[in-house]
């Protein structure tokens, strides 16, 4: 075959697309030009991002051909991607000196015009190089086209583009630098003695260590205070060691402390980051009249002060205790790696057996679950380790023990593959998917069965310890610093009554005459709200995005929590050229009261989040803390400066309690808080007339008035109140989807343990990266399951009636809106409607949500009918062939409280449509082949126009 043919087989098999979806159109010729998207944050040998742009300048385009020069020398292209002006990828091709993109748009989507994104190019600078040039092919018939909606190319310019790069972050410190911004403040662990302990010898040393995993701390901003008392790291009591960025801090009193009394210990140090970052840290002790002997690293013994001792003098480092008797301080791995699968839980295990310690027992594997596992088989029938039974794997060719005696028909026929994610080829897992679109998962590289056991029990192990420990501190950090976000941006004035409805709707007809008020679940500009939705928030029908901020209307009110009015405040969706990199807490939202001890929790986070840890603290212990610390400065003040201001700050921090008993004591139970600021005001106000015009300090005095008035005992009667934060969970079973065309990842949590009823909280969801952690801002939000509101009853999915049942979710009974079987998932409901509708009826003037997880889109519509029924479709079309979930819930605002309902979720299936596009393409192929001279003309064809002009022609014949 000659080069020219293989040139010609080449364009039409990448115009082919193209041609099936512009054949019919009409014509109209415009211009249009590609240009590249700045990025002033691009990183030597750091991963970026940029965006492909099309300036469409009037013409309405539908498809396009792109070829982009670079230099290997500057610039490694890592990835290629579509973006959303051109949805559908026809080519794609990266090599070392070109990037090659072809894309359209199919007809039923319409054109395209305005300024839009072809695509994203993700590359990694060379760290030798300062900068790089991405340089269009200069050939705008063939390598470059752009064809409009009448398939003339309409391309008549290129925008090049050199991008300067950035040293690596901190570079000076360790001549390497990081790719992202030090933002992780050191870690201070107090050694001897330990937190808050009790008993402690009088003669004790105070130890502590000090590490930061990147920058390393500055030792020369170390400060701590022991009881008043300031020190450094050059203090003549204190003797600081090293060993690599793990510091011990080791101060000796310059005499006993007294028996019996409270130490306090603050330490107060910062990193080398270029944008320092700083910790603060407490803690408290109480003395013991016993003294001890100071501790000798290196004597194979573990004293107070030591968290290890190799037994080595002058210790020596190299294994999990360092030179200085303290553990080497890393981040453990989410998931061990287990050398024996044996099937039992005979190493500790809790929830899913991983093998080990299998002394003797040998290695089996057998992918079934026939030791009575639950969830999922990690080995067996191994015996129980140090049995003597000689052991047998087997991996019968029957169906495995576990599947449902009851098959379901053939068209629901399932079966389980090991699916291998596009965007995540390292992480691939376990699926159940209908046996009738095995084949396309094939053609993907899927294969028939699990995937490895080792893998499937990895994915299930929980989150390390360690890790929940440092999100939940991270996440204590994070509530300290930063404001509780304690109201909803945007609430939805749902209507009243079935006349204020209809009057709204009449007056957005006129406003709006272009868009649907009639059909209830219309949502002309696909934002995920629907028209009659739209009405009620005053936002515009026809327009995704009303106030222009990048956030469409849907996001910003079912997801942000932002006001789609405002141009100035979606700041939470912002992505950045290094990718989406905060955490969004999406479910609950703030002020919401829940009537659900058990609510879900969900949200979105950093695509290359390894785990996320969501905290609940109780929304009246920063009230509380602040009580605690005014009582104690009382009474231990020690002259009349010192009591007179202790006295003031207690004041302040007794009105502050007052307000939030005040605000929050009608609706939720804070009656000990209420009755402990009630004793506190009457006495803090004696005690401010008898010191507020006070000139002399009479100690003995001043602690008669505190005892005669009961101070002593309120500082036990609020440290009573105190409580510790409450661990929702943590998960590293995290999806991913897309945020403005970005990949992020997003999470699900229900409680491990029901929360209080009639009680307020702040929660933060922390993200675990590889380096640091993420938090999002605190929200709050309150469960009283006196204030309900009925949840939706879903009726009909894409048409398809909906039966009911329930599903157990770590442990909580769950309403779907199918039967399920608990152990598989197994979608019952097979629709044909890629972009379905749900009905269903809820109360009148409910604001009924959608969830649809398989893709984390959100849409939702206020249901303004008397019967209060609602009908919400999908934002966007959904995957065919895949399970997905879409979850409900309602929400309505009684009385200035927005009352949350419990979830109902839905399990379904989409079928493929391919059957009514492919006898479309076999009818134009005939055509082709049929039409008289095809082979002349194919071989005198030099781009896409000649393909699809061709294909046009002879479907017109």
């Amino acid at each position: 075959m000659s080069t020219q043919s293989i040139h010609l087989k080449s364009i039409l098999l990448r115009g082919l697309p193209m041609a099936i979806a512009f054949a019919f159109m009409i014509p109209q010729a415009h211009a249009a030009k590609y240009l590249l998207g700045d990025n002033t944050n691009l990183v030597k040998g750091c991963t970026g991002t940029v965006e492909f742009k099309i300036d469409t300048e009037g013409a309405n385009v539908m498809a396009g051909d792109s070829t982009i020069n670079i230099n290997s020398g500057e610039i490694q292209v890592n990835q290629v991607t579509v973006g959303s002006a051109m949805p559908m990828q026809v080519f794609n091709q990266v090599t070392d000196s070109q990037i090659k993109l072809s894309a359209a748009r199919l007809p039923a989507s319409g054109n395209f015009n305005g300024v839009g994104i072809f695509g994203y190019i993700t590359l990694t600078p060379n760290p030798s190089a300062n900068s790089g040039t991405l340089t269009f092919s200069p050939d705008l018939t063939s390598d470059n086209v752009l064809v409009d909606e009448n398939i003339n190319n309409v391309l008549t310019g290129v925008d090049n583009k050199t991008y300067s790069f950035k040293d690596r972050y901190d570079k000076a410190v360790d001549g390497v630098g990081f790719c992202t911004p030090d933002t992780t403040m050191p870690v201070v662990q107090f050694i001897n003695p330990v937190s808050f302990a009790s008993s402690v010898p009088a003669n004790s040393h105070i130890v502590f260590a000090l590490t930061d995993d990147r920058a390393g701390v500055d030792m020369g901003s170390l400060r701590f205070t022991v009881d008043g008392v300031q020190f450094n790291a050059s203090s003549p009591e204190v003797s600081v060691t090293s060993d690599g960025k793990l510091f011990r801090v080791d101060m000796t009193p310059a005499q006993s402390f007294q028996p019996g009394a409270s130490v306090s210990v603050k330490v107060h140090a910062c990193d080398r980051s270029s944008s320092v970052n700083c910790v603060d840290a407490n803690n408290a002790f109480q003395v013991f009249i016993v003294t001890t002997t100071p501790a000798v690293c290196g004597n194979g013994l573990v004293e107070p002060g030591e968290q290890c001792d190799h037994g080595k003098k002058n210790g020596t480092s190299g294994d999990s205790c360092s030179s200085l008797c303290l553990n080497v301080t890393q981040a453990p791995p989410l998931a061990q790696s287990f050398s024996c699968f044996d099937g039992f839980q005979n190493g500790g295990e809790t929830g899913v057996d991983c093998g080990g310690p299998c002394m003797s027992c040998p290695t089996c594997v057998d992918g079934l679950r026939n030791q009575e596992e639950t969830g999922v088989d990690c080995g067996g029938p191994c015996p129980a380790c140090g049995g003597k039974a000689k052991v047998v794997c087997e991996t019968p060719a029957t169906t495995p023990a576990t599947t449902p005696a009851t098959q379901p028909a053939t068209s629901l026929e399932t079966t389980i593959i090991c699916h291998t994610p596009n965007n995540d080829p390292k992480h691939p897992y376990t699926m159940m998917i209908f046996k009738s679109s095995l084949a396309d998962y094939q053609k993907k590289g899927d294969t028939e069965g699990p995937c490895s056991t080792e893998a499937m029990c990895n994915a299930l192990m929980p989150v390390a310890p360690e890790i929940q420990k440092k999100a939940t501190e991270q996440a204590t950090v994070a509530l300290s610093k930063e404001q509780t976000v304690t109201v909803q941006n945007t609430v939805i004035e749902a209507p009243k009554t079935q006349q204020s409805s209809s009057d709204l709707i009449a007056t957005c007809t006129v406003r709006y005459p272009k868009a649907n008020f009639i059909d209830p679940s219309a949502d002309t500009d696909g934002d995920g709200l629907s028209d009659r939705t739209e009405c009620y928030a005053l936002t515009n029908p026809l327009i995704a995005d009303t106030d222009g901020d990048g956030c469409t209307d849907g996001d910003e009110l079912n997801r942000f929590n932002t006001n789609p009015l405002d141009p100035t405040d979606c700041k939470l969706a912002v992505v950045t050229e290094q990718g989406f990199n905060q955490v969004l807490i999406t479910d609950p939202k703030p002020a919401w009261t829940l009537g659900n001890l058990t609510p879900r929790f969900s949200g979105i986070v950093p695509i290359k989040s390894t785990a996320v840890t969501v905290t609940a603290f109780h929304a009246d212990q920063k009230t509380v803390k602040a009580l605690s610390v005014g009582v104690n400065a009382v009474n231990q003040a020690s002259d009349l400066d010192a009591a007179k201001k202790a006295i003031s700050d207690l004041k302040a921090a007794v009105a502050d309690a007052r307000k939030f008993v005040d605000l929050n004591g009608v609706d939720f139970n804070y009656v000990d808080l209420q009755t402990a600021v009630s004793k506190i005001e009457t006495q803090v106000d004696a005690l401010d007339k008898a010191y507020s015009t006070a000139t002399s300090f009479v100690s003995r005095d001043y602690f008669d008035t505190l005892k005669k008035l009961g101070f002593g005992d309120l500082g036990l009667e609020i440290g009573g109140l105190l409580r510790d934060p409450v661990v929702i969970g943590s998960t590293n079973q995290l999806s991913q989807s897309l945020l403005n065309d970005v990949q992020v990842g997003s999470f699900e949590l229900l409680p491990a343990t029901p929360l209080e009823d009639q009680k307020l909280y702040d929660v933060i969801a922390t993200a675990t990266l590889a380096s640091t952690t993420v938090s999002s801002s605190p929200i709050q939000f309150g469960i009283n399951t006196g204030f309900t509101v009925s949840k939706p009853i879903p009726r009909t999915l894409g048409g398809k009636l909906i039966p009911a049942g329930q599903l157990s979710f770590g442990g909580v009974l769950i309403d779907i809106a199918h039967a399920q079987d608990n152990s598989t998932q197994q979608p019952q409901i097979e629709i044909d409607q890629a972009r379905p509708i749900i009905t269903g009826d809820t109360e009148f003037g409910s604001q009924v949500f959608a969830i649809w997880n398989s893709v984390v889109l959100s849409s939702s519509v206020i249901s303004d009918s008397e019967q209060g029924a609602f009908e919400i479709q999908a934002p966007k079309d959904l995957e065919t062939n895949v399970a997905h979930r879409v979850t409900l819930y309602a929400v309505k605002t009684d009385k200035n409280k927005t009352l949350r309902s419990e979830s109902v979720d839905i399990y379904f299936r989409v079928k493929s449509q391919g059957g009514n596009v492919w006898p479309i393409a076999l009818g134009i192929i005939s055509l082709f082949v049929l039409a008289g001279g095809a082979y002349y003309l194919i071989r005198r064809m030099r781009d896409t126009r000649s393909v699809i002009r061709y294909l046009r022609t002879s479907s017109r014949k």
